[in-house]
Parts: structure tokens; sequence; C-alpha cells
């Protein structure tokens, strides 16, 4: 199995050419920076913490077709062959029906260029690991980054808020995770989709709740519209107590 080249403090990357594992210094930091500006405005906090991320443990190299690809902690993350084709085949496993799609893991993003091509249906995207995200976006422009559909999570309450503020009853929520994520780290998956679980279910309680009593208000609107339009404006009350200190009080019953 080829290895990687003695010497350059690359960890050994299974299935990987070593002929191949250079990639251009400045062109990393071109992308990144790039890519950190895509998104920078709207979450400014993030931007920075992956800038200043350390990229340890990750390794970006290239694939036998010449797309970049990743490795975490000596492991390919996707395709030695092929990664840009394996991202859209795991893009094609989400329902067409799913309005609001999670996506759990970056990889090499090429799943998420896929998904984002849809502008009709939400993409929440979180990954776990920052070293791993700087890496990822050092190795190619990402235009998704920073589009109106799409949202880029920084850590699990983000997660959760963004999941919670998109979600309706009625909504289709598809999660999707990274295979690499579930190789890697099944139990912080699992905790992630618990985690959107619950986030779902606080939004169908909140959103049941609103709907109870936007039809209380309602009801009540309409039982006291005869009394409403039988008292004084404000106006006439005005006129009525000049030069008179008062307190108005209103009661609905």
């Amino acid at each position: 199995m080829p290895q990687g080249r003695r010497g350059t403090g690359l960890a050994p990357v299974p299935l990987v050419d070593p002929t191949r594992l250079a990639l251009d210094d400045d062109l990393r930091r071109k992308h990144l920076a790039r890519n950190l500006a895509r998104f920078r405005r709207e979450a400014p906090e993030l931007a920075d913490r992956i800038a200043a991320a350390s990229t340890e443990g990750a390794e970006l190299v290239l694939s036998r077709r010449g797309d970049a690809t990743l490795a975490w902690q000596g492991q390919l993350v996707a395709s030695a062959y092929d990664p840009r084709a394996e991202g859209e085949g795991l893009a094609k496993q989400v329902p067409e029906a799913a309005d609001l799609i999670v996506a759990l893991g970056f990889g090499t993003g090429h799943h998420l260029e896929a998904l984002a091509s849809q502008a009709s249906r939400r993409l929440v995207i979180f990954e776990p690991e920052v070293a791993l995200l700087r890496a990822a976006l050092s190795a190619a422009p990402f235009s998704f980054l920073g589009a109106a559909h799409v949202d880029l999570a920084g850590d699990e309450d983000a997660l959760a808020d963004w999941v919670q503020r998109h979600y309706t009853l009625g909504l289709s929520i598809h999660v999707l995770p990274h295979p690499s994520l579930a190789r890697s780290q099944p139990d912080a998956l699992r905790s992630l989709v618990e985690r959107i679980a619950r986030a779902k279910e606080q939004a169908d309680l909140r959103i049941a709740t609103l709907r109870t009593w936007s039809q209380h208000w309602a009801l009540t609107a309409v039982e006291n519209a005869p009394q409403l339009i039988g008292l004084p404006t404000l106006a006439e009350l005005g006129g009525a107590l000049a030069g008179t200190t008062a307190v108005v009080l209103s009661l609905i019953h």
C-alpha cells in the first residue's frame, strides 16, 4: 500500500499516490481567505476561529483525478480517486422531498456543492473538527458559502438554533452524515443526531403552543369586538380629561 514520503511530516495516507501529495501553499491561503470572506459578515467569530485554528491531524492532498481530497489522522476523508463523483453520489441520497437538509461533516465539500445548487432547499452544515474544516476551506473555493439558503454552524448550540429557526410543522427534514464522520466519531455523530431531534421536538412544541394561543387570541378579539367598538377613543378621552392627571386602563376579558 503506498505511503507518504519520509521526512515530509505527512502521516501515512492509505491509497494516495505519494507523487501527488503537494499543493501550492499560496493557493491554499487564497482559497481559505476567499472562503472565509464569503460568510465573515454573517459569522465573524466563526471565521476568526477557523482562521486561527491549527490544522494538526488534517492533511490536504490531491486525488488521482486531480481534485483536492483530505486525510484526517492518517485516514482518507474522501475518495483517493474521484472525491467529486463520490460527493455528488452522497448528495443524491437525500430525498427530493426534503425541505431542510442538515449535513453533518464538511468532508471535501463536493456533496455540499451539489446540495446547495438547489436554492429551494435550506442547507445547514456542521463540521465538529475545526482543523479539518480549515483544511477543507483551503482546498478549493466554495461559492455556496454565504448563500442565503446555506448556514454554517460553528458549534452544537448554533446547529440546534439553526434547526429550530428554519423548521416548521409539515417541513421535511433530512439529516445527512458524512461517511468519514460516521467512521471516525460514531459517538459524536450519535450525539449530534440526538441534539437535532431534541431541537425539532422543541420547535414542534413551540409552534403548537403558538398556534393554540393564536386561536385563543383570535376568539377573544371576536368576542370583545362589540365592546371595543363602543369604547371612546383616546382622542375623545384626552379632550374630556384636559388639564387633569389621569391613568387610562383597558381590560379585555
